[in-house]
């Protein structure tokens, strides 16, 4: 006699108890007699008659009654929340733009947007609980509700400014003025260094105190605010037309927008690199995660815009953009509005994925995103 012989012929223990078990669960289960049987009806009468046969042949460790509701009618389960649209992902919870409409904050999980003031341009605190706004020679700082903290009267019409890393210092540079500094609450307004050749600020990272400019030489310059102190200078010129400055997250590299190359400084090894760039350069921007640079790239005409990380490029596009943000996940870049109702997201790297999609109506025509936090 074959296993499959003796498994058909072999008996429950205790056989007449467990068909009394079996009938009473069919009996309590089954579904009341009706006139006209439909096919449904048959396959859940099946299916409760296999429960009840198998619980009594001694399913383990289950109880027949929960296994027929689980298989006839499941749990409803929740539906997932929904997903905030995919531009606005990317670890942090505010973005900040500024331009012709003014200064603006976005919630990147609901998508509002709260109108901060006027300002030209801006720079978002390190916890984003505040922003400092510019416009003409006015600075001010803001809460995220736009209520005015304080505000003064700068020498000179502002041209960039930067909140250091610890949130208790404000750099910003003014026309005929140089670069200056400011506390976090307002007070201590005071002339900083050499004065700048260029409207290009960038505190260092771990080093709360510490920034670098661009001095009338066209070197550049790095001191502690606090004390003036040199901390490190190029040797030899890096340009005087730098149109930004970027720091690596390590605080050991810093990047040189320049009109037609990038300018890389690796303080540790007191060394600098020059690349050549077919095209103009717009901005850089170290990734907050890993060594990646991204760089803009405009055409001379104006025609078109490209971004490039590590030195692959990740976009191009026919619009004009003036910047780029990193999110603070290091998984996307963030381009600056192209148009009244667009917006780019790019991803910083595996397969090329660029995604357009409609920007709120109150961000006006094509503002700077200036941070992303």
């Amino acid at each position: 006699m074959t296993l499959g012989d003796r498994l058909r012929d072999a008996a429950p223990p205790e056989p007449a108890a467990a068909e009394d078990r079996a009938w009473a669960v069919v009996r309590a289960a089954a579904p009341a007699p009706r006139p006209a049987r439909r096919p449904w009806a048959a396959v859940a009468f099946a299916v409760l008659l296999l429960a009840a046969v198998l619980a009594a042949a001694g399913r383990p460790g289950e109880a027949v009654g929960d296994w027929v509701r689980r298989t006839i009618a499941p749990p409803a389960q929740p539906a997932p929340p929904p997903r905030p649209p995919a531009v606005l992902r990317g670890g942090g919870s505010t973005v900040l733009a500024a331009g012709r409409a003014g200064a603006v904050l976005v919630d990147p999980r609901s998508g509002r947007v709260r109108r901060l003031g006027a300002f030209t341009g801006a720079a978002l605190s390190p916890h984003a609980r505040f922003v400092a706004g510019y416009r003409g020679r006015t600075l001010a700082a803001v809460d995220r509700r736009g209520a005015i903290r304080w505000r003064l009267r700068a020498p000179g019409a502002i041209g960039a400014a930067a909140w250091s890393p610890d949130g208790f210092r404000v750099a910003y540079a003014a026309t005929g003025a140089g670069v200056r500094v400011v506390a976090g609450d307002g007070t201590g307004d005071h002339a900083y260094g050499p004065r700048a050749a260029a409207p290009a600020l960038a505190w260092r990272p771990g080093s709360p105190h510490t920034l670098a400019s661009v001095d009338p030489r066209g070197r550049l310059d790095v001191r502690d605010v606090d004390t003036g102190a040199l901390v490190w200078r190029s040797a030899a010129p890096v340009g005087r037309d730098a149109r930004a400055l970027a720091w690596s997250s390590d605080g050991r590299r810093l990047a040189v927008a320049r009109r037609r190359e990038v300018v890389v400084a690796d303080l540790r090894r007191n060394q600098v690199r020059r690349a050549a760039m077919r095209w103009p350069v717009a901005d850089v921007a170290w990734s907050p995660r890993r060594p990646d640079l991204a760089v803009l790239t405009r055409s001379p005409g104006g025609g078109r815009s490209k971004v490039a990380v590590g030195g692959r490029e990740r976009l191009s596009w026919p619009v004009l953009l003036a910047g780029v943000t990193w999110s603070p996940d290091g998984r996307w870049l963030l381009a600056d509005w192209p148009g009244p109702r667009e917006l780019l997201l790019v991803a910083a790297s595996g397969p090329p994925t660029i995604m357009s999609r409609p920007a709120p109506r109150a961000l006006g025509a094509a503002p700077d995103v200036t941070g992303w936090r």
